[in-house]
């Protein structure tokens, strides 16, 4: 679902490229507030369809773990039972977080704590790229948008990559080296001088900082 999510989302700076060629390729505000319309406009459309669904249809929790349940029964004898949920009471109340053992009621304050933090220093930089790209070497809009396709259809492609390395890391170790590389390159770009250096280590910096949400999110649902 993530990474079909992402590939659409490559769809909004696609149509702003197409549009940005159609009215000559130039940063003006007349130009600018069309594109801005248009994208508002879909994005009404689309919440349109959101007043289709309804819960009704879902399946109710408490029918989906008496499923489970069956199922258990069905493939389990009793001491394999009794063996399931000892296990479970064993591992149910901790979490091993980086090879550090942890109570499992912490780990939503943790999460949170850090992207808060995140989420700050995203603040203080994320917004003013584009601002940087124009200023620092005058990037068109044609060339920023297909930076902009760029990043989600990377952060996909990266997304199924952290899933297979952390089958042999771990999931939090994998999004502790993912996110300190992402940091890396956002280093690396306070020093690079040449555009066509620091347009791939922007995209590389930001698939490596958000090609960890489906491992975050598996994490805090268990």
């Amino acid at each position: 679902k993530y990474i079909v999510q992402l590939v659409a989302a490559a769809g909004g700076p696609l149509l702003m490229l197409i549009m940005f060629y159609y009215y000559d390729n130039q940063w003006t505000n007349h130009d600018e507030r069309i594109i801005l319309l248009t994208g508002v406009v879909i994005t009404v459309i689309a919440m349109c369809f959101l007043f289709f669904f309804n819960d009704d249809y879902t399946i109710p929790e408490q029918y989906k773990n008496e499923q489970q349940q069956d199922l258990l029964n069905e493939n389990s004898n009793d001491n394999d039972i009794e063996e399931i949920v000892e296990e479970n009471e064993n591992v149910k109340n901790s979490y091993k977080l980086c090879g550090i053992l942890i109570k499992r009621s912490y780990l939503p304050y943790i999460m949170v704590f850090t992207d808060v933090w995140i989420s700050i220093g995203a603040g203080m930089t994320v917004k003013f790229f584009p601002v940087y790209f124009y200023s620092e070497f005058e990037v068109s809009p044609a060339i920023l948008s297909i930076l902009y396709v760029c990043n989600p259809l990377a952060t996909a492609l990266f997304s199924y990559f952290l899933k297979k390395i952390s089958l042999k890391l771990g999931r939090m170790t994998s999004i502790v080296v993912s996110r300190f590389l992402g940091i890396a390159c956002l280093l690396a770009m306070v020093y690079l001088r040449n555009v066509y250096i620091v347009a791939p280590v922007w995209v590389l910096r930001y698939a490596l900082m958000n090609c960890t949400s489906p491992l975050r999110r598996s994490i805090l649902m268990d």
